[in-house]
């Protein structure tokens, strides 16, 4: 979408843990990705349920990075 708007830059907001594959994301695809974390979710509410989610992301950020220079 902002591709077909010729717009280069964006503010990505989510999770705090989202934050390095969203960048890797958006400069995959152009886009000069400002991330802003969330003050509040209701996953980070507590690390043991954070914990999970974590350790998904952390096995994403490779796949993602690969798919960003190839």
């Amino acid at each position: 979408m902002a591709g077909e708007r010729s717009l280069h830059r964006a503010l990505l907001v989510s999770d705090p843990f989202h934050s390095l594959r969203l960048r890797l994301e958006a400069h995959r695809v152009s886009i000069d990705g400002y991330t802003s974390p969330t003050a509040t979710s209701p996953i980070s509410r507590q690390f043991s349920s954070e914990l999970p989610y974590l350790l998904a992301e952390s096995a994403k950020i490779p796949v993602v990075w690969l798919r960003s220079v190839l």
